[in-house]
């Protein structure tokens, strides 16, 4: 396992401060994406995602927690980003490391996480699940790690087989950026 830093640059992101955490792993078998648990993505869970969660309810904290150890274990080899945004802490996943490259996110809010897909409007949602009312982006709220169950396992994979970069091999890390200015976190007690 090697470990480096650097400072990442990214035009159009102004007020944010990133630095790039790399943590590389295993690149994805033989270049092809497979979604079979004996070839799921591993990535170690960063220090800093623990610490953005900590001013977050206990229970909301483990269900960020737990889903992201799940959705890494569902997805393939792709690149994590953890954000410390204004409105909330979450996680992002892309074959690229641009931000408009995302196609799944994580963040957490008070009493629950989001799973949110960038190109949601372009998933096959029989049941529909998801929910919003933008152009591209939709999400289903999680309130216990079993609301990830088989059928948004199956949005996951539609996401990840149309993301941008798809199919081409990626070595696993992680990406840690943080946004400058005031946060907005739950209250103590929430």
């Amino acid at each position: 396992m090697h470990f480096s830093a650097r400072a990442v640059d990214e035009p159009g992101l102004v007020g944010v401060v990133s630095i790039m955490v790399v943590v590389s792993l295993q690149s994805s078998v033989n270049g092809q994406l497979n979604y079979t648990s004996s070839n799921c993505m591993t990535l170690p869970e960063p220090p800093e995602y623990v610490e953005f969660l900590a001013p977050y309810p206990p229970a909301t904290q483990e269900l960020a927690r737990a889903l992201r150890r799940r959705l890494v274990h569902l997805l393939p080899d792709c690149i994590e980003t953890v954000w410390d945004a204004t409105n909330a802490v979450g996680v992002a996943y892309g074959f690229t490391e641009r931000n408009a490259d995302h196609f799944i996110h994580l963040p957490a809010y008070t009493s629950y996480v989001n799973i949110g897909f960038s190109h949601g409007t372009a998933l096959d949602d029989p049941e529909g699940r998801l929910k919003g009312t933008g152009a591209r982006i939709r999400h289903i709220r999680l309130t216990r790690v079993e609301d990830l169950d088989e059928y948004v396992e199956g949005l996951i994979h539609q996401a990840a087989r149309q993301a941008k970069g798809a199919g081409t091999p990626v070595k696993p890390r992680t990406i840690i950026r943080v946004m400058e200015g005031p946060k907005r976190r739950p209250k103590p007690g929430a």
